[in-house]
């Protein structure tokens, strides 16, 4: 699996990034590790069409991908929503997808009812192991701004391109720091 290696100097940027690599972790250890574990930015879903069906890397498949959807601010009874000139309590929808290569005949036809249970089943697997990392991961408690994460709805998605997966919501309250003015 590859995860780049970035200085992350934003504090949700940093909870992204830590909400997707314990995603990649989970799944590492439930054996449906992935390929690739980044972060993405955009409107629209993660594009499917990048996930690698196969990498060097433990007989991993696929792309673990995280963004932000929205950032707003707290609701005033989740938490203290005081804002000063050096905090503010937000709340970010986050969004992982996790996207597979599907199987497809070279014909055209559909894949056998065999192939697509155990594709179903598997992406089924993701949607558990993204939700247990949400919820579990040791990680999340070391991030500064007292989050609070609560896993939202996994979505289906495709196949498209080759691939399918789903992608899971995450509503997370808490506060952020603003950078300090260098000047």
């Amino acid at each position: 699996m590859t995860t780049p290696d970035v200085v992350v100097d934003s504090p949700i940027g940093t909870l992204l990034a830590t909400v997707t690599a314990c995603v990649c972790a989970k799944l590492r250890s439930i054996g449906r590790p992935a390929c690739d574990c980044c972060l993405d930015f955009g409107a629209d879903v993660m594009a499917m069409d990048g996930c690698d069906c196969t990498c060097d890397d433990d007989e991993a498949t696929g792309r673990v991908t995280g963004r932000v959807l929205q950032i707003g601010p707290a609701p005033s009874n989740v938490i203290d929503t005081t804002s000063t000139c050096h905090t503010a309590a937000v709340q970010v929808t986050l969004q992982v997808g996790v996207f597979r290569c599907v199987e497809l005949s070279d014909d055209g036809s559909a894949p056998t009812c065999a192939q697509a249970t155990a594709e179903a089943l598997g992406f089924l697997r993701d949607e558990q192991a993204m939700r247990a990392a949400v919820s579990c991961c040791p990680e999340l408690r070391d991030i500064p701004g007292k989050w609070r994460l609560t896993p939202g709805l996994w979505q289906p998605h495709g196949p498209s391109g080759g691939c399918a997966g789903g992608v899971i919501s995450v509503q997370a309250t808490g506060l952020i720091t603003f950078p300090k003015e260098t000047t």
